[in-house]
């Protein structure tokens, strides 16, 4: 899986990361989304995974704020994931 982390400071989506079992999930850090997109296009990798600069920021707001939080926090709090869905094995993956 391609990884694009556009934090400046990486702090929670450094955690995030870690979380996923290397194992499974073998991660290939790219340098933009356009890269990411790219290798998955080209099949060098099945999914691109795509972590926004503020997501540090939006996770501790959220935290702090919980439900009363701004719609634009849970917007740059979130974490993309791009599919190749050509992929059998991907489909059978996902469902």
């Amino acid at each position: 899986m391609a990884v694009f982390n556009q934090e400046f400071e990486p702090k929670l989506s450094i955690d995030y990361l870690k979380a996923i079992d290397n194992y499974t999930i073998l991660q290939k850090p790219v340098q933009s989304f356009e890269e990411g997109m790219l290798s998955v296009r080209n099949g060098e990798n099945r999914a691109l995974i795509v972590i926004g600069a503020n997501f540090t920021k939006a996770l501790t707001q959220r935290g702090l704020e919980g439900n009363f939080v701004e719609d634009m926090y849970i917007t740059m709090g979130r974490v993309n994931l791009y599919l190749d869905m050509t992929s059998k094995a991907s489909k059978m993956t996902i469902n």
